[in-house]
């Protein structure tokens, strides 16, 4: 169904030069004014060795394009639109999740397709997932940018629609001074690397000290196992865990199994 909808949006927006893959990968919304919302959106989860291909769909992801759907009609039927015949369109990636096949599908709708720069308005990102190089392609773009996460490094043009990791970090902090603890272990991942810097600052500023600071490189269960490993070693009771799903996933499993 998504595959016909897809193929049946870009036969209304009119755009050439399109990939099997970008068919299955993008959703157009057309506007009569050229005027779009690129949204990324991980409808599908990442999968294989190489994070380059699609896995299973995200029902959650469903939910939330169905809600920015929505929102999108009643934007466009309001009273101020109508009044000067314009109307907003949206065009979809589905990231899957992944790095790679989302610069590939901005690389490819930017370069291969009708679809100008001029003709992006905003940028809604659904997807936390560590993406630098879309990062980079998003900035070069230089138009407003709503995260629905936590975000880690605010730019100029950049938003959300939850706080930033700074009031995350200090309400932690908070945390633990109430509860006197006064040692943490701090366990993260590659895509919260600049918020445990962050959270490092604070924490000297604030009397708190980190015992063990470990970097899970992966996601891997070998690397989950030797981290609890480690955590079992240290003297401070009390972990904070910064961690993307995937690799939160693979650190329930080994705790676990060391339980």
């Amino acid at each position: 169904v998504l595959k016909e909808t897809f193929a049946t949006s870009f036969d209304s927006a009119q755009l050439s030069v399109l990939s099997h893959r970008l068919l299955n990968d993008v959703l157009v919304i057309p506007s009569s004014r050229r005027l779009y919302i690129l949204v990324i959106l991980p409808i599908h989860q990442s999968s294989g060795q190489q994070h380059f291909e699609c896995g299973e769909i995200d029902v959650n992801a469903i939910v939330r394009m169905a809600a920015f759907l929505d929102a999108l009609k009643n934007i466009n039927e309001s009273h101020m639109l109508k009044e000067i015949g314009a109307d907003i369109g949206a065009i979809i990636v589905d990231s899957c999740s992944t790095d790679l096949r989302s610069v590939a599908d901005l690389y490819e709708l930017l370069s291969g397709t009708n679809i100008q720069r001029s003709d992006l308005i905003g940028i809604i990102r659904d997807d936390s997932t560590f993406m630098p190089n879309t990062e980079q392609i998003m900035r070069q773009l230089n138009v407003p940018v709503v995260n629905t996460f936590f975000t880690s490094r605010l730019t100029t043009q950049t938003s959300g629609t939850l706080p930033s990791m700074s009031l995350v970090i200090q309400s932690i902090v908070e945390a633990l001074k109430t509860y006197h603890s006064t040692c943490v272990n701090l366990i993260f991942d590659e895509k919260y690397a600049d918020s445990i810097l962050e959270f490092q600052r604070v924490a000297v500023t604030e009397s708190v000290c980190v015992e063990v600071a470990i970097q899970m490189k992966n996601s891997s269960s070998a690397v989950a196992e030797a981290t609890v490993r480690r955590l079992l070693l240290a003297e401070a009771r009390i972990v904070v865990a910064l961690l993307s799903e995937d690799t939160w996933i693979q650190l329930a499993k080994a705790l676990r199994s060391e339980m």
